[in-house]
This record gives structure tokens, sequence and C-alpha cells, in this order.
């Protein structure tokens, strides 16, 4: 029976794949006669705050046929007879209160349809930092692409501004004007506001795509960007790029200190020490030794194998150091087979890229820094648990020792309250769980200019909260102000606080394996089978069911409850409002629109690949089809598991089980198969496969990023010789660049 369920699964993949892929262009002969009509259309989720490239799967298609989504009439640029691309445009109505829609697709005169489903983000707020100035708060909102302008009189003045608002800095120009300095990440853009009339006229100084932060020191910003792996250096005054500094995969917070530049990579989970004067970097990770200070996994130190995603960073000209907050040294394989390896709290870099010490925060998972280097104090958000904590900078600096007596003070920052709460009051604060403040949700910190006063940015609860430390040892709550429209979609708002929270004070969330919703490099975990396993994107997670490997859990509420019960040890169990809310959450994390389209969400005809080389998207598309790669990764989801019938399908890939690092401690004897993940969005994953073997190696002890493009390695020996990816090891050098460049678009 197993053989037939497979035989007739393999006939319906098949069968798809060659009605997705098999209907490319039939090599300049004349347009067939029949009807055009639409079949499917990816991604299948996408959101409304930003526009996003679609494309469109059919037969006979034709130039000129309009999209239509819902009322709204797009034009369609054609492919072949069997695509068309086509750019949804982001402000989609959708009802305030409504997080999800679901839309028919029709083209205009043709057969068919197709469902399309978009997430409310322009009317759910993420603020993501926030900075001071002129007398005024200023709130960086990356769904709703505005600044919130908090006005010393506690008005709040709206300010429309780039495409996904997410790092704030603050610059001076030489007529000592202050400007505020906005990384727009989707608009690939520099926003600047003058500080003391920010609804004036905004300057816009273009970067590249997927902005992720930004620094400022004289006239020079510092701006690092997702899609060519790389820090940009921008000259404000002229508005011109001077320079670029390549620091992979996905780097993201800066901080600068003297002629050095430290900069944290989200998917490698290191960092890159740059020296400006020479352009000379160096890679900086704990590794097997360094000294983890307090925490459950202090005793694991021998067994460290990498880092985990770094936060934040802090700069000390006082004391020459780097402060960096993370979930802390990655344990690997360990003969007690632990693997809750998350362990929060705050890393220490020298100038000379050593990681000197980890120091466990008392609880929770660190987010955003603040520095008062004069009086030698750090402030570090804990998002997870709804505080801030206090440490001593001077003691984290000094040694093990010290640092052992670093931590000064906590306060927590209380949730508003209109915030929809996880669980009744008395259910927080008791048999060691986390109190009811974990649903402010602290996330970026901005101290005030004589240091007196600390701005917490509450990322769920949708405040700005003061904390007066002018005492930093004795901290009070100040003053407190009210974003608007945070009362909107309360079970997805719920949700986000179940993903990014830990009531059981168990140092893990959602957040911590899949940081905002994206790849966390690679964990020993998952129980049975025990390995090193790669941690997966959530973004259009909801189209992969069945999750994990080999438990296969059905839906997404399942998962829920499996994971948020694990995560915090069943303290308590997750009742039927979190587990609920939690796979609502889930299910509107979306991919990232592709920065690598063309207009119009085009396929390039010559796209420069990562790392050299140039590739035809067009040419690849016809490479992925006649090489039956869409027998496991069928459009629009390129996937199996989008579709029930196909769905559920594990097999020997002859790619790695693990990463080849204490196999004896591994249970390298048990190969369930894996899943065929899909490649929406590959672009923005790393590591490849499931072992994570695509981009990362064992050295010395660790497990460190290779410099070449993982889907390269992937296509090619030895990672392709086995019964999956054969066909692409036999591609041409040219072919294989075609193919990446194809699916560097999907």
């Amino acid at each position: 029976m197993r053989l037939v369920r497979q035989a007739v699964l393999a006939a319906v993949v098949a069968s798809v794949t060659l009605l997705l892929f098999g209907i490319v262009s039939r090599d300049g002969g004349a347009p067939s006669a029949s009807p055009p009509r639409l079949l499917a259309a990816g991604p299948r989720m996408v959101s409304n705050h930003a526009d996003y490239p679609l494309m469109i799967y059919g037969e006979n298609l034709r130039p000129g046929l309009r999209l239509m989504v819902g009322d709204r009439s797009l034009p369609t640029t054609l492919v072949d007879e069997g695509h068309l691309t086509a750019l949804l445009p982001a402000g989609t109505a959708i009802p305030a209160e409504q997080s999800i829609a679901e839309l028919e697709l029709r083209l205009e005169g043709a057969e068919g349809s197709a469902s399309l489903t978009v997430v409310n983000d322009a009317a759910f707020p993420t603020p993501l930092d926030l900075e001071v100035a002129a007398g005024r708060i200023f709130v960086a909102s990356r769904t709703t692409d505005e600044i919130v302008s908090i006005e010393a009189s506690g008005e709040l003045l709206r300010i429309p501004t780039g495409d996904g608002p997410r790092s704030l800095a603050l610059y001076r120009d030489p007529d000592d004007a202050e400007w505020l300095v906005v990384a727009c990440e989707l608009g690939g853009e520099l926003r600047l506001l003058r500080t003391d009339d920010p609804t004036g006229p905004q300057r816009s100084i273009p970067v590249a795509s997927n902005l992720q932060s930004v620094i400022v020191s004289g006239q020079r910003a510092f701006v690092s960007e997702h899609r060519g792996e790389s820090v940009r250096q921008v000259d404000l005054e002229r508005g011109a790029l001077v320079a670029r500094i390549e620091s992979p995969v996905d780097p993201g917070p800066l901080a600068l200190l003297g002629d050095h530049l430290l900069v944290g990579n989200a998917s490698t989970e290191d960092l890159t020490l740059a020296r400006l004067r020479d352009g000379t970097t160096k890679r900086v990770a704990p590794c097997s030794g360094v000294p983890i200070v307090g925490g459950h996994t202090e005793a694991f130190a021998g067994w460290v194998m990498g880092g985990k995603r770094v936060r934040g960073i802090a700069a000390s000209d006082r004391l020459g150091v780097f402060f960096v907050s993370s979930p802390g040294p990655n344990i690997g394989p360990n003969p007690e087979r632990m693997e809750v390896t998350m362990s929060g709290g705050i890393g220490v870099v020298d100038l000379d890229g050593a990681f000197l010490r980890h120091v466990a925060l008392l609880q929770g998972m660190p987010q955003g820094l603040a520095l008062d280097d004069d009086r030698g104090i750090l402030y570090v958000a804990d998002v997870s648990t709804g505080r801030v904590e206090i440490w001593s900078a001077a003691a984290l600096a000094a040694g093990d020792d010290e640092a052992r007596g670093a931590f000064l003070a906590a306060i927590e920052i209380p949730a508003s309250e209109d915030t929809p709460r996880l669980r009744p009051a008395v259910d927080f604060g008791v048999e060691g769980r986390a109190s009811e403040s974990l649903h402010s949700g602290p996330t970026a910190l901005r101290l005030s200019g004589d240091g007196k006063t600390l701005w917490v940015l509450a990322r769920f609860s949708g405040a700005v909260q003061a904390v007066e430390v002018a005492t930093p040892s004795a901290p009070r709550l100040g003053r407190r102000f009210e974003l608007d429209g945070f009362t909107r979609q309360p079970a997805r708002r719920l949700g986000e606080i179940a993903y990014y929270t830990d009531l059981g004070n168990s140092r893990m969330s959602c957040d911590t394996c899949h940081p905002d919703g994206g790849t966390g490099g690679v964990l020993f975990t998952k129980g049975q089978p025990m390995r090193i396993y790669r941690s997966p994107t959530m973004r259009g997670v909801r189209d992969s069911a069945p999750y994990f490997t080999p438990t296969m859990l059905p839906t997404l509420k399942h998962t829920a409850r499996d994971v948020l019960g694990r995560n915090r040890f069943y303290n308590p169990r997750p009742n039927r409002n979190e587990i609920a809310a939690l796979a609502h959450y889930t299910e509107t994390i979306v991919p990232l629109p592709n920065p690598w389209v063309g207009e119009g969400g085009a396929l390039p005809r010559a796209l420069e690949l990562p790392g050299g080389g140039v590739g035809d998207a067009l040419a690849g598309l016809a490479i992925f089809g006649r090489s039956g790669c869409g027998g496991c990764h069928p459009a629009p989801q390129f996937t199996t598991d989008q579709d029930e019938a196909s769905r559920g399908r594990l097999h020997a890939s002859g790619t790695p089980l693990a990463l080849p690092l204490r196999q004896e401690m591994q249970d390298m004897h048990l190969d369930p198969g894996w899943p065929p993940v899909s490649l929406i969005g590959v672009w923005d994953t790393f590591p490849l496969l499931s072992s994570g073997a695509g981009g990362l190696e064992v050295v010395d002890g660790s497990i460190v990023p290779l410099q070449e493009l993982p889907l390269r390695q992937v296509l090619r020996s030895p990672l392709a010789d086995g019964p999956v990816h054969g066909a692409a090891a036999r591609l041409s050098p040219s072919e294989r660049d075609d193919l990446i460049a194809y699916l560097l678009t999907l």
C-alpha cells in the first residue's frame, strides 16, 4: 500500500509539474489558438504594506492580459505561454480590524482563477526603533511606513516616509542643523527629516535594497543591507555612496569604535569587525571554551560551536570594547545531550576581535542596548519578559569574576491597559514565571542627552516609557506616551506576544530560533533523532504543512500547542487562547518582497550573481522545468507540501544528515527522510538544506560560513551528487548560473 500511495503521489506531482512547467514557450512556435487560462499565482501570500511581485502560471497566455485582483486591474508582462509577471502595489484595502483577506485573481478574457492571501500589515503597527531630539521622540513603524513624532505636549504627529522605516540615527549638517536619518528597508533609501521641522521636506538618498540598520559618525552614515550583504558608507552631505564593506550574511546592527566598525550578521549568527582605514575585516564569534558567566549554559562552554544572532551592539570609547546582546553562545553536541542552548545575555568583544565572554542576564532575551559611557552603565531591553536590566559596563569589561557581579538593577515596563493578555493575571509571576509586564515588549532604548532619562520603546503595547535613571541602581518609571493603532487585530497582537515572549523563564521563545520570522542558523536539538539541524524560516510557513521532521504535525495549531508548551517546559501548559493566537500570528508572517526581480516582477536576462557570474533568469526557468526540479518543488510555492494531494512526502535526498561535528554525539544512524522545503524566498534563506550544509562547514570544532553563494554549493558536487539534485550537478557552469538567477527571483 505504501508503494501504491507513493506512486499515486508521484503521478499527482508529475501532472502538476507538467501543467505548470510544461507550458514554457515553444521555441518561437505559433501561439496557441486555445483561450488563455489562469492556473495559479505565487507567492500565495503577500503583504499590503509594500509592492509585491507576482508570477502568474497558466496556459496559452499572451501579451496584454490584465490581472484582476478583486476590483483592481493590473498590467502584466508576458514571460512565455505559461507565465506572466505582475506587480501588486501596496495599499490593498482591507478593514483595519481584519488581519487577512482572501482575494480572487482572474485574467481579463481568460478562463480560470486563483486565490491570493493578503496580510493586512498596513493596519498593524510594528515599531522597531526610536530617537530623541529637539524636544521630540521619534518612533519608526516599519509596516505603516511612517515616523511618529511625539511632541513635548504628548501630541502625536504621523509623518509618512519611505517604504519600511526600521532604523533611526541623528545627523548634524555643516550648518549645525540636526536631521533624523531613517533607513527604509523596502524602499532602499535613507530619508532625512529636520528634527526641528519633521513635517517639512524630506531628503532621499538611494542606497540599496533591504536596508537594516543605520548609524552616523560625522557626515558619514553606515548602513547595513541584506540583498548585497554589505555595509554601505554614505556621505550625507553629498548624498553619495563612498565605500562598501562585505559582511555576509544579512548584516544588521552596527556600532563604531574609533576606526573599527562591528557588524552583527543575522543569518550567519556571527560578527564582522572591519578596520576602516584599510578595509580589512575579521570574523568574530564565540568558540569552544569562551567563558560563559552565569546562566544554565555556563557548564557547557567547552561545547560551544558558534554564536547566535546578535540583536544589538553598543561601543564604549572609554573601555575600548563592544557590548553585544544575543541569545548566547550556540552549544553543540555534548555528552549530556543538552539542547536548550539559549541563555540571553551580553557578549564583550575587544578591538582585536576577541570574543572575551558572554554574561547571562538574570532572565529573558535581550534586544536593544543603550550605553552611558561617561558613567559606565549599560541598559538592556528584555523583549521577552518586559523588563530593562541595568549593568555596570566597567565590570562587564573587566573580567569574568568582575562580570559576575555587574548586575545593578532591573525595572519592569508595564503593558498598556488595552494590550491583550495571554492568560488571567493570576497566572503570571508565580511558580518561577515572568510577570504580566511581558506584554509590553521593550525592543529599543535611547538615553536623554544628560543621561538621566532612558526612553523605552514597547513594541507590543505601543508605548514609549520614560525610566528615570539619575540613580541607575534605583530606576523609577516616569512619563509615558501611548501610540495609537495597537488595539486593532487583537488576536494577531496576542499571537505576536506569544511568539516573542518567555512566560516560563526558560530562556526560549519562538523568536530565539526564528528571529523576526526568519532563519535562525543551526541548532543541536529536535529530540529524536538528535542532531544539528537548520532552524528554518517562518516566512510563508502557512503553505508548507506538515511541520517538523519526523513528527509531521498537521497544522499550525498543532505546532503552536507543542512548541509553545515545550518552549516554556509546560510551565504552564498553553491554553486554547494562546494556541490559536500563536497559530494565527505565524500564518501572517509573509515572505519578503523579492529584490532580485526586474521592473514589474520581470525575470532579469542578465542578473549579476553574488560571488561573480551573470545568469539569465528566463533561461533558468526553462532549465528548472526540464531538469525535473518541479517534481519536489512545484509552483507556485515550490514544495509538494503546498497541496493536500502531495503533502507529507519525505525522501532520502543524498545530502548530509548533519554537519560533521562530534558525530558520535549525534544520532547519525537514523534517517527518516527530509521534506521538500519551499523555494519561495530562497534568496533570503541561510543556511540551505535541512542539515545546514548548504553554506556552513566545520572548522576546528566550530561551525563557520562558507564564502561562496549557498545556492551554487547546493547545485554542484558533492552536495548535488545524490538522487535528488543529480540533474543540477550535470549542468554546465553557464546553465547553473542561469538556474541560480531564476531561483533568486522566487
